[in-house]
């Protein structure tokens, strides 16, 4: 019988209760429930076991709940147990959920890194002109790059799952096998290993061969990786040369003749042999600078990536990060389409597409392209016309284009102080008698050294080592330039002081200039283009047109050239208002922005067409690709104009739809002068004057324009200041279109850069828009104020 001491139960109970509760936090709860169950059996006598409890003393009654007590207190300490149990199993549970999670996570993060790695591998190895080729532990190819089929003529499919011995010619098979199978046994690399194969022809190509050993994660073998070079025109030549020494060891030499045949045998060998030598070394020096120029991109597009990929990494470095990696992959398309332009050059598939053209406009978009680079760097960067230019010349304007671009871009990246100047001039008589336009790149540069101005134009070469290292570049540009001026039939020299600067010229024939008229100034190629699209005043006389347009500069100025053009115009200022007037009113033509606010053009255009309007729908956009001219033909529009608006395109275009007869253009009789504004643009632009400043119905509204212009300026640098690139991407669309329709196409030029900077945040390329929109302004402002005054 359990002892209960007879004048203190109180303290007891307290005494348990306390014993119960510390053992539940120690979690001995259930040692603690055993003992109190034990404890409960010993005391059962208390309770009377023969069931007769009319003996039973106060004393007993005590006792008797005292054991009813002890066995509640044992129950609880077990439920205490048991909770306490499944919390830590929960906790355990989420804990290794948790874990779990975070190593898939970890997991799709490196499987991601390794797609994206091998896709860049991929696109490199295709871009080679090098054969480059995996194979497993038997030598069996698993993966070929497309340049197989150049070198062997065979497809990758008919490579994989093949050796290399497959078509190696047999004594080289028998000769190498042993040699490589001991290789792949030692798990070793393989260097310059040459051997001969037969194409799928029957030709016979010589290879020389580099391969390095893959190893998986646990460092087992798994395969080889290599490339195969083909040096069968150095095997030729080495062939010669040793042709050539045989023949001079069998040579007789007591005759004058074969003295001299002989002579001249071991000359040309030499000269061959030289050839052959300073190839391979000029192509190896290419490699090691192409791996340098592919790896400075790929290096920052990889470490950038990977600073996205840092959880901890702030969002708003998130756009810095991808503006570096879009510039890096541009950098890094630019060195690819050298190299495929130098193969087509090679292969002799370059192409030259001919058609008529003016000069000037061209001139001056190089400079507007090159001009933030030479900002930077802080030189000048100017053009200048030598005399009068024909109005048009025939040859390949895109080529040309791309000419001068390697040639500015040259001179700006090899001149940091002073600047860059393209002279241009017309040669009367140039070769053979025929006319032809010479446009000489003169900079204030490093120069080129006498011996490295003969070599200039090989591909592959760039000065010096120490340039290329300096300056970067694959050494392709001025190679690549002076072939399509030779396919143009014309040519491109050099001169250069070393330490003084250099002058490229490149001199393309016009064509047939018969009936084509000279420009006498600069200007004048682009005044006399608005003078041809004059029309008269009633061509759209009766026509009623919706205008859709949120730019009040654009709305304007388009209002007043329907208008002179006979039309009624009612105006709106988005989507939504053109669908309800559209649906209210009658008009021939609907003129309709793509960008506007509310309801955009794209969705005002699909809805009219869901709703039965089968009116001629036209629309005005500054984006000018071809894909933009699609999207706007699938959300229902008939045609696609391209702001800044081209008039000789623009009301024609109109009529043709208003179902009106445009009146043919009248030529505009040459003056006898030059036009007055040719002479208020200064030659080193100070002042910059409207194209379109003599016609006198818009001279109100150009100079309401530039009065507007300080105010513009002002919202873009706002907006850049506030970080709103949308608002700031809006005000730059407005004004690309808008500068080109008032004679201001630089200005559209400024806006374009700056709006491609506010697309993808790049604030410090911002900078420099906004840097060069602010002298533009001050230009053009200077220039309407010299107008006015005159």
């Amino acid at each position: 019988m359990l002892y209960m001491p007879k004048h203190a139960p109180a303290d007891a109970v307290k005494s348990l209760i306390v014993s119960v509760s510390s053992a539940a936090r120690r979690g001995k709860s259930i040692g603690l429930f055993l003992l109190l169950v034990i404890m409960s059996a010993v005391a059962a006598p208390a309770f009377g076991a023969d069931g007769d409890y009319s003996t039973l003393t106060a004393d007993s009654i005590v006792v008797k709940y005292w054991h009813l007590f002890v066995v509640t207190a044992a129950a609880l300490a077990a439920m205490t147990t048991v909770t306490i149990f499944a919390v830590k199993l929960s906790r355990r549970l989420k804990q290794a959920q948790w874990e779990l999670r975070n190593e898939l996570d970890e997991r799709r993060r490196v499987e991601e890194t390794i797609r994206k790695s091998e896709r860049r591998f991929r696109d490199i190895a295709e871009s080679m002109s090098d054969w480059i080729w995996e194979t497993d532990t038997s030598g069996v190819y698993t993966y070929c790059s497309r340049s197989v089929s150049d070198i062997i003529g065979y497809n990758r499919k008919d490579v994989i799952g093949k050796t290399q011995f497959d078509f190696m010619i047999p004594e080289d098979a028998k000769r190498l096998r042993p040699y490589l199978e001991e290789i792949f046994r030692h798990r070793c690399s393989f260097r310059n290993l040459e051997n001969w194969n037969i194409t799928n022809n029957g030709r016979r190509v010589c290879l020389l061969t580099n391969g390095s050993p893959i190893f998986d994660d646990d460092g087992e073998l798994v395969g080889y990786r290599g490339v195969d070079t083909d040096i069968t025109r150095r095997k030729q030549a080495e062939e010669e040369l040793r042709q050539a020494k045989e023949t001079a060891e069998n040579a007789t030499i007591d005759m004058a003749g074969t003295n001299e045949q002989l002579e001249a045998a071991i000359g040309r060998a030499n000269e061959m042999a030289t050839a052959a030598e300073m190839a391979d070394q000029t192509k190896s020096e290419f490699l090691a600078n192409m791996s340098h120029e592919i790896r400075t991109p790929l290096t920052a597009i990889l470490g950038y990536t990977e600073l996205m990929m840092d959880p901890g990494q702030e969002s708003d470095e998130w756009m810095k990060c991808l503006t570096i990696v879009r510039r890096n992959g541009e950098h890094l398309l630019m060195l690819i389409n050298d190299i495929l332009d130098i193969s087509k050059i090679e292969a002799g598939k370059l192409t030259i597409e001919s058609r008529r053209y003016s000069v000037p406009p061209v001139v001056s978009e190089v400079l507007s392209m090159m001009r933030v680079r030479a900002i930077e760097k802080g030189i000048s960067l100017t053009a200048q016309y030598a005399g009068p230019l024909p109005e048009e010349i025939t040859s390949d304007e895109a080529r040309l284009r791309q000419s001068l671009i390697n040639l500015v871009g040259n001179a700006v990246k090899f001149t940091d102080t002073g600047g860059v100047k393209m002279i241009v001039s017309f040669l009367p008589e140039w070769r053979d008698g025929a006319p032809a336009v010479e446009i000489k790149v003169a900079d204030t540069g490093i120069g080129i050294s006498s011996e490295n101005l003969e070599s200039l134009f090989e591909p592959f070469t760039q000065g010096d080592a120490s340039t290329s290292r300096k300056y970067g570049g694959t050494g392709l540009g001025l190679a690549i330039t002076r072939r399509i001026a030779e396919l143009m039939g014309g040519e491109l020299k050099a001169d250069s002081i070393f330490g003084e600067g250099s002058t490229f010229t490149i001199t393309v024939p016009t064509g047939e200039l018969e009936g084509v008229e000279m420009f006498e100034h600069p200007s004048e190629a682009v005044i006399r283009q608005s003078a041809e699209v004059q029309l008269s005043s009633d061509a759209l006389s009766g026509v009623r047109i919706l205008l859709a347009e949120d730019g009040e500069d654009n709305m304007r100025l388009i209002k007043a050239i329907l208008k002179k053009a006979g039309a009624e115009v009612v105006g709106v200022e988005n989507g939504l208002l053109a669908v309800e007037q559209a649906k209210s009113q009658k008009f021939d033509v609907i003129l309709m922005d793509m960008q506007m606010p509310e309801m955009d053009g794209y969705e005002a255009t699909t809805h009219l067409r869901n709703n039965d309007y089968t009116g001629p729908i036209i629309a005005l956009t500054a984006h000018a690709m071809a894909s933009d001219r699609e999207r706007c033909v699938r959300a229902g529009c008939d045609d696609h104009l391209t702001k800044p608006i081209e008039r000789a395109k623009f009301i024609p275009t109109i009529a043709r739809y208003a179902g009106v007869v445009a009146p043919e253009q009248t030529e505009t009789e040459t003056p006898d002068e030059p036009p007055q504004q040719a002479e208020t643009k200064p030659q080193n632009d100070e002042a910059i004057v409207s194209e379109l400043i003599d016609d006198p119905d818009l001279g109100d509204i150009i100079g309401d324009f530039v009065d507007g212009l300080s105010g513009r300026l002002e919202e873009m640098r706002q907006s850049s200041a506030n970080n709103d690139h949308e608002r700031l991407q809006r005000l730059s669309h407005q004004l690309k279109g808008a500068g080109g329709s008032y004679g201001y196409p630089m200005l559209t030029d400024a806006a374009r850069t700056l709006e491609d900077a506010a697309k993808t945040g790049d604030i410090e390329a911002e900078n420099l828009a906004m840097s060069k929109l602010a002298g533009l302004t001050a230009a053009v402002v200077r220039g309407i104020e010299n107008v006015q005054a005159a």
